[in-house]
């Protein structure tokens, strides 16, 4: 019973000595993601990465375009992707923009072209002005509010792999 405990003990870590034998953890698996990318957790199929560089909204876009692999401004599906961004990559910047816009027919979709299916809006967003048709997300709280494109901010880039 005893030798049942410490290997139950050992395998927690990620690699250990274990009568000789090597143990892995196979919850724990490299990352794929480009150096510089992160891989999300809440979508272990998706890299991301801040940019601190302050561009416009287009610009932003563009920048993550360019970057290859179907790369695209940052598209937030649930909850757990919205905390693990506030907890894990909000604290390189007060505030940058995400993928989601206003389009012509005044409805907000993401640059994927998935329309939302979730939100989490700061109180009073987003508001009807036609000149704030892009999204930001704060980083001190997580909450998303329109805004103008033209401003200039930091910006997160998503992949799948």
């Amino acid at each position: 019973m005893l030798s049942i405990i410490k290997l139950i003990c050992f395998t927690a870590l990620s690699i250990t000595q274990v009568f000789g034998v090597q143990v892995v953890n196979e919850h724990v698996k490299p990352s794929t993601c480009p150096e510089g990318w992160y891989e999300e957790r809440a979508d272990p199929v998706k890299c991301l990465k801040i940019v601190t560089e302050a561009r416009s909204w287009t610009d932003a876009w563009t920048d993550c375009l360019v970057a290859g692999n179907d790369s695209t401004l940052l598209h937030i599906s649930n909850v757990f992707e919205n905390l693990e961004i506030l907890n894990n990559i909000a604290n390189h910047c007060s505030q940058f923009y995400t993928g989601l816009f206003r389009n012509v027919y005044d409805e907000w979709i993401w640059t994927t072209g998935d329309t939302i299916t979730y939100a989490h809006w700061k109180a009073g967003y987003p508001t009807n002005d036609t000149t704030q048709n892009c999204v930001s997300f704060d980083g001190n709280t997580g909450m998303w509010y329109n805004m103008d494109c033209d401003k200039l901010q930091c910006y997160a880039c998503q992949q799948y792999f």
